[in-house]
This record gives C-alpha cells, sequence and structure tokens, in this order.
C-alpha cells in the first residue's frame, strides 16, 4: 500500500489540498493542459472534509496531493509502482466534493471527471503513462521519403531526463533484420530524435533502449513505407480530357476560379419522362393452364383410388 497507518486521531476539519511542484508533470494531476492553467484549477477546487491525522508516506510512495492540518503536512492522494503493477490511494472520503459542490455552486465537475480518467488511465498503463515514448511523424511512408524518429524519456516523477544515452534500432518487421544501430543522448526536454531514409518499401520498426535505475526501458513503433504507384507521382488536371468527357456526357466543363461562389453558378435540371405499363394475366384466362390444373387433380385422385384411399 502507499500509506502506513499509525493510531491517531481523525480530523473532521475542512482543508485545501496542495500539489507538490516537483510533480506538476504527473499525469494524474494532469486536469488542464498548460501548467499554469492546470495550477490554477487544482487551487479552485473546493476544500475537503475529514482526514486520518496517523496516515506517512510508505516506501517509494509519491504523494501527489497533501493538505496542512494543525500545522502538519498529511498526504491526501499517494501512487506506488509494486513491480509490473501500480496502486493509489485516497486518504479521505469526501473527494466527491470536487464533483457535486462544485456543481452545487454553478460550476463544473470537469475537473473531477479529469482526475478519475487519469488515475484509470496511469493504473491500467496507458501508453500515455509510460516513461519512455517513441513514436514516427507519420504511419506511411513512400519510398526514399524522410523517417522521423523521436522519442522522450522521463523518471519516475515524470520530468524530463537529459542527457541519458539511448540505443535506438532500425530493423524491418517481422523478420526483425537489423538496419542501423544509432546511439543517441537526450536534451534538456529528455527528448531524441533521429533521421534516416528507408529506401525501399516493407514494414520497418523504431525500437529505442536504455537503462533507467536497475532495469531496462524498451519501447518500439511500427511503420510502412510504401512504392508510389504512377497515377500518384504527377498528379495533374487534364482540361482536353475533361472537356471530351463531358461533351460525351451531354454536360459542360467549367474552370472555378478562386473568386467564383458555387451558389451562383446554375446547372440544368431536364425533365425526365419514362414511359411504363403493365399487363396483368389471370391465371384462369387460359384453357391450357385450367386444363392442366383439373388434370393434375384428376390425377391425384385416380392414384388414390388403385391405391385403396379415400
Amino acid at each position: 500500500m502507499e500509506l502506513k497507518h499509525a493510531s491517531q486521531p481523525f480530523v473532521d476539519k475542512f482543508y485545501a489540498i496542495d500539489v507538490p511542484g516537483s510533480l506538476n508533470n504527473h499525469p494524474i494531476l494532469q486536469l488542464e493542459s498548460r501548467k499554469e492553467v492546470n495550477l490554477k484549477a487544482w487551487r479552485s477546487l473546493p476544500p475537503l472534509q475529514g482526514l486520518n491525522m496517523g496516515l506517512t508516506a510508505a516506501g517509494e510512495a509519491q504523494v501527489l496531493a497533501t493538505a496542512k492540518v494543525d500545522k502538519k503536512n498529511l498526504p491526501v492522494l499517494a501512487a506506488r509502482k509494486v513491480g509490473e503493477g501500480r496502486t493509489l490511494m485516497i486518504a479521505t472520503d469526501s473527494a466527491w466534493y470536487w464533483n457535486f459542490r462544485r456543481v452545487g455552486e454553478g460550476g463544473s465537475g470537469r475537473h473531477y471527471q479529469k482526475l478519475w480518467e487519469n488515475i484509470l488511465a496511469w493504473l491500467t498503463r496507458d501508453p500515455e503513462t509510460r516513461l519512455l515514448k517513441v513514436e514516427t511523424d507519420k504511419e506511411k511512408y513512400r519510398e526514399q521519403e524522410k523517417v522521423l524518429v523521436q522519442f522522450k524519456l522521463v523518471g519516475e516523477d515524470y520530468n524530463p531526463l537529459a542527457g541519458k544515452q539511448a540505443e535506438l534500432t532500425l530493423s524491418t518487421w517481422p523478420d526483425r533484420s537489423t538496419l542501423k544501430t544509432e546511439s543517441i543522448a537526450t536534451d534538456e526536454n529528455g527528448e531524441g530524435r533521429y533521421e534516416f531514409y528507408p529506401g525501399r518499401e516493407g514494414f520497418y520498426a523504431a525500437q529505442v533502449s536504455l537503462k533507467q535505475g536497475d532495469r531496462t526501458l524498451t519501447e518500439r513503433e511500427l511503420f510502412s513505407v510504401t512504392s508510389p504507384q504512377v497515377e500518384f507521382q504527377k498528379p495533374r488536371v487534364q482540361p482536353e480530357f475533361l472537356q471530351k468527357l463531358s461533351e460525351v456526357s451531354g454536360g459542360s466543363y467549367r474552370v472555378l476560379r478562386p473568386d467564383l461562389r458555387l451558389d451562383t453558378l446554375a446547372f440544368p435540371n431536364p425533365e425526365v419522362e419514362i414511359k411504363t405499363s403493365k399487363l396483368f394475366v389471370s391465371l384462369w384466362d387460359t384453357w391450357a393452364a385450367y386444363g392442366l390444373i383439373l388434370g393434375f387433380l384428376f390425377l391425384e385422385w385416380y392414384l388414390r383410388r388403385k391405391s385403396g384411399l379415400s
């Protein structure tokens, strides 16, 4: 668990929470995309009520939010990684104030909803919560087109890690034949990038690996390279063909200029007449059909009589 318990009285007081500045980049705390707006959102949340005075952070737990009660900073929200799993604890039963009370005061409960979305994404190891993220600027490329591979590395507090050496391996997929291996250092934003030309069509993989503490982080991004077809190499308008097509089909050919308004164009709408006719023929109108039906009925009666049936 994230918090250790000691025998202390339960304080039934109102208190505001505080988010540590060092954890501003943690995905659970991202109520808004912009940093200054996000801090303002946390400060605007209604105060909570009720907190156990005996709870303290345990082990490697990260205290994401604290409350100052009786001159003590007490943990309210804490998260921790245990092996390959993740756990989280909220040390109060009044978090619903951020929704119902905010709405009751005429505001919006979207920050409360966003918080729970962030919590669930972090607990389920959503790709956006990984410490190492790898991506390419596109999913599909053409032959001889430049491929840009980018990656970002953050620490356990989700702050960028600069100056870390990462190994980038480019290979074909799924046979995993290595094409290139490069050593790239992260910049001040914890980011690295590499450009290359794959050369021929096929499926490729860009894999980034590096040591982080006592473990190795590895992430991979797949992309494809296709050979452009002839009709897409030099796409252009063919006025002569369009004019001939309009003449044969009875239409008209017009050039659309930038200053031309489509609502001023008049298109002919000729009247089209379709002649239809219907003919109903009753089955009893022909002697042949009538005789055929009577013949089948007589044959059935004869066969039943010969078989001894009534």
